[in-house]
C-alpha cells in the first residue's frame, strides 16, 4: 500500500473520532411494540366525530325527503276525490302532523335551528290554509309562504353543507 492510502485512513479515522467526541455516537430509541401499535390503531376521534355528524345529517334529511314524497303521494290520491284547495289542506295538515313528531337530537344547533325555522315555515303554510275565508290578495300571500318553505329547505341543506353533508334533493 502506498503512503497516500496510510493518510487518507488516518485522516478518515481522526475526522470521525473528533466528530463523535463533538457529537456523540448515534443512539436508537426504542419503544415496546405495544407503544408503536396503538398508535397506529387508535382511530381519531375528531375524524370520526365529524363523519357521524354527517351521516346522521344525511339519514335526517332522507328521511324528511321521504316525508315529502309522502306529501305528493297524498295529494295525488286526494285529489280525485276533492277540490284542489280542501286536497292540499288535508295534505299539509298530514304533513305537518309527522314534521312535529321529528325530533332533532344529536344533531348541531345550527341544523336544528334551520329545521325548526323550515317546520315554522310549513306551520305558517298550514294555518293559512285552515282559513275559510279567503279572498283575492290571499294568492300573493300563499305564493309567500311557497318561497319561504323553499328559502328554509335551502337554508337547511346550507347548513348541512357546512357540515360536510351534501344532500342531493
Amino acid at each position: 500500500m502506498k503512503l497516500k492510502h496510510f493518510a487518507a485512513i488516518f485522516v478518515f479515522l481522526t475526522s470521525f473520532t473528533l466528530s463523535v467526541l463533538v457529537v456523540g455516537l448515534p443512539v436508537r430509541k426504542t419503544s415496546s411494540p405495544d407503544c408503536s401499535l396503538r398508535k397506529e390503531t387508535t382511530p381519531r376521534r375528531e375524524n370520526t366525530d365529524v363523519t357521524d355528524v354527517k351521516e346522521r345529517i344525511l339519514n335526517f334529511l332522507e328521511a324528511d325527503r321521504q316525508t315529502g314524497l309522502e306529501l305528493s303521494a297524498d295529494l295525488s290520491d286526494f285529489r280525485s276525490n276533492a277540490d284542489t284547495f280542501t286536497v292540499e289542506r288535508v295534505a299539509t295538515s298530514n304533513l305537518l302532523k309527522k314534521m312535529q313528531k321529528v325530533e332533532c337530537q344529536n344533531l348541531p344547533a345550527d341544523f336544528c335551528a334551520a329545521w325548526d325555522d323550515h317546520r315554522s315555515a310549513w306551520l305558517n303554510k298550514h294555518n293559512f290554509l285552515q282559513q275559510a275565508d279567503r279572498d283575492k290578495n290571499q294568492g300573493e300571500a300563499y305564493l309567500k309562504l311557497e318561497r319561504e318553505i323553499n328559502k328554509t329547505y335551502f337554508k337547511m341543506l346550507g347548513v348541512a353543507e357546512k357540515h360536510g353533508a351534501y344532500f342531493g334533493y
